[in-house]
């Protein structure tokens, strides 16, 4: 990509605002060019005097090259195939110890979520307590599926947050993303079982379902009555298969049936869902 085509796309991008799809798109093509040429010239955007270059630099270095999508339970997560990982580490550390403004620190931690470096916890788990919280929603992406515990404990702090979303991807992050069992990460996920925000309080359930925590029997028992999901579903069928407590038995039972009715068999190979539920069967006798 030539020079002017480049700052053409930059100054489409700046034309818009961070959050739209426009500025995503332009992004997007940009970085998904992938040669050497574009990755220096992001790399020079991170000196830029202007925190709006700035922020485009810090997304273009994080997200050049190809990219995928995965899906982690419910949630899709972009990853790329980086060319200069180490590189694009290095670049996005040195901005973010000199960085003071919000946006271009949103953009560095959620380049942080793509570039995995174990370099970046120290400095995003700092982020914990920043006023904006958007800052500290991307902190807690940039720190998500790292098992160290400045990362962990950074998690835990921001599972109490002032702000439901951060709250709700904290408690995801501790609970799905990372296996890490200890007695402070179940009891930040058990503080989230009386939540105001129903998905919090769903991650925080599933969180402990997972590690096979007796707390989180009761709520499951009473959300499950009132609500009906994919991820109830799956957070019933890893706690009852754990446990075996017989206070989840009556709605395996129910699930085991409205599974069973419907036009397709039972899959458990290819079908996780199948699996955990057959796994969950089998404790209680069922089927």
């Amino acid at each position: 990509m030539e020079e002017t085509e480049f700052e053409t796309r930059i100054a489409a991008a700046l034309a818009v605002a961070t959050e739209s799809e426009a500025y995503a798109a332009v992004i997007d093509a940009v970085a998904d060019v992938g040669d050497r040429d574009v990755f220096d010239r992001a790399l020079a955007l991170l000196h830029d005097p202007h925190p709006r270059r700035r922020e485009a630099g810090a997304y273009l270095v994080a997200e050049h090259g190809p990219s995928e999508t995965r899906t982690v339970g419910d949630v899709e997560l972009r990853v790329w195939d980086h060319p200069y990982p180490d590189e694009a580490a290095t670049a996005l550390l040195d901005l973010l110890g000199r960085e003071t403004e919000a946006p271009v620190l949103v953009a560095i931690a959620y380049g942080f979520a793509g570039v995995r470096d174990p370099r970046a916890v120290a400095p995003l788990a700092a982020l914990r307590d920043h006023p904006h919280q958007e800052v500290r929603f991307a902190a807690v992406r940039g720190l998500m599926t790292h098992e160290d515990p400045v990362a962990v404990a950074a998690l835990i702090a921001l599972s109490a947050d002032a702000d439901s979303d951060v709250r709700d991807w904290a408690t995801f992050g501790l609970g799905a993303m990372i296996d890490t069992d200890t007695p402070e990460i179940r009891a930040a996920l058990a503080a989230r079982l009386d939540d105001a925000d129903d998905e919090t309080r769903e991650e925080g359930l599933f969180g402990l379902a997972a590690r096979g925590d007796e707390r989180a029997i009761a709520p499951l028992a009473t959300m499950y009555a009132d609500h009906e999901g994919a991820a109830l579903d799956e957070a019933l069928c890893v706690l009852a298969a754990k446990t075996g407590d017989e206070r989840l038995r009556e709605w395996v039972e129910w699930l085991w049936e409205e599974t069973a009715a419907r036009d397709t068999p039972l899959d458990p190979v290819r079908d996780d869902a199948d699996a955990r539920l057959l796994a969950a069967a089998r404790r209680y006798g069922v089927g």
